[in-house]
């Protein structure tokens, strides 16, 4: 562990120069899908990823792998700066379980943009052979799907409703996009221990607003920004969102998305058509910032006030406990001399009356 930190740790001024590097480079920005290559050849097989889109997208060759392996050494690419442009490659060579590299079903994940859009692309087994079909997700503000969500570098508002949409392109009429959970974790790994679900099946959020899923050839759904209770102490909040993806057959494709009414009846048609439905794949967003609620700064301003409040309180009853201390202290005084002083008084006048002086 201590020896990829250190690894982590000396990259990084190795990163910055690459990336002043790219910001300079015509190929320096939106990643798109023509930016990956794949190379066929008789022993081996090549995936060249152009790299100054991903440093566009605040990443790096570090947060790239295949298939989501983030830990194996051998899913990771090796980056060539002599080329131009810049490439990230990976080497597969080809052993005699590949039938065919270029035809094997092979799907990787590259973690897009700042624009929190990502895409992945998988290898779909159809009658007529096998075709690349790639998802991609993309956050929007609007409830019309028109404009791309752009979070501010002092994040998002709480309660602002984030719409999303997971496509699919270059997918025949047959197929459909069907969404089987997402969720949120505090780091762009899906698989991150801390996560928050949005929706698993039937199961969803209170604030999740489902659109169409598994009807077309892209879902949509909307939630609202919201803050990890992990940072509570920090100015901003970020998570990334993550969505667990089905490409099925459209005459199938509505039995897969559960019914939540007969649950058990939609499992079993699951297990029987199985075979029209392919693999889950995970399509990811980029990071989702949210900044700090007022409602908290106003509760603690109305906290401080109340305790001030309190206090002043407390001292108006002490000075009212103290006068009515004070009166009482007034009364009693007065009343032990009314009756020291009116006794001697009486007794002097009735010693005037059965004595009085002569004259």
């Amino acid at each position: 562990m201590w020896r990829a930190l250190l690894y982590q740790l000396a990259l990084i001024p190795l990163i910055q120069a690459q990336n002043d590097y790219c910001s300079t480079h015509p190929t320096f920005r939106e990643p798109a899908n023509t930016d990956i290559n794949v190379y066929c050849g008789t022993k081996s097989m090549e995936l060249h990823i152009l790299l100054c889109p991903v440093y566009f997208g605040g990443y790096n060759e570090t947060l790239m792998s295949l298939n989501a392996q983030y830990f194996k050494g051998e899913c990771r690419g090796t980056p060539d700066w002599t080329v131009n442009p810049p490439v990230l490659k990976y080497n597969f060579s080809i052993t005699e379980e590949a039938v065919s590299a270029c035809n094997n079903k092979m799907k990787y994940l590259v973690n897009n943009t700042e624009m929190s859009v990502s895409g992945v692309s998988l290898a779909v087994k159809d009658s007529n052979g096998s075709f690349i079909s790639t998802l991609s997700m993309t956050l929007y503000s609007d409830r019309f799907y028109t404009t791309q969500l752009k979070v501010p570098e002092g994040g998002l508002t709480l309660k602002t409703r984030i719409f999303v949409e997971v496509k699919a392109t270059n997918l025949t009429g047959r197929f459909n996009v069907l969404l089987d959970r997402c969720f949120a974790t505090t780091s762009p790994y899906p698989v991150n221990s801390t996560y928050y679900d949005l929706f698993v099946g039937c199961n969803r959020d209170g604030q999740t607003v489902m659109g169409v899923n598994g009807q077309q050839q892209e879902a949509r759904f909307s939630f609202e920004a919201f803050r990890f209770v992990q940072h509570k102490n920090r100015t901003l909040s970020t998570f990334y969102l993550h969505c667990s993806t089905r490409l099925c057959e459209r005459s199938v494709c509505t039995s897969l998305h559960q019914n939540c009414t007969d649950i058990i009846s939609s499992r079993r048609k699951r297990e029987v058509q199985d075979t029209s439905v392919t693999d889950t794949a995970t399509v990811s967003s980029g990071p989702i910032r949210t900044q700090v609620d007022n409602s908290d700064t106003v509760g603690i301003v109305s906290e401080v006030a109340e305790q001030l409040g309190g206090k002043h309180r407390s001292l108006q009853g002490v000075a009212i406990a103290a006068g009515i201390f004070g009166a009482l202290s007034i009364s009693m005084v007065a009343f032990i001399a009314y009756w020291i002083v009116v006794p001697r008084t009486i007794g002097a006048m009735e010693k005037r009356m059965l004595y009085p002086t002569q004259e």
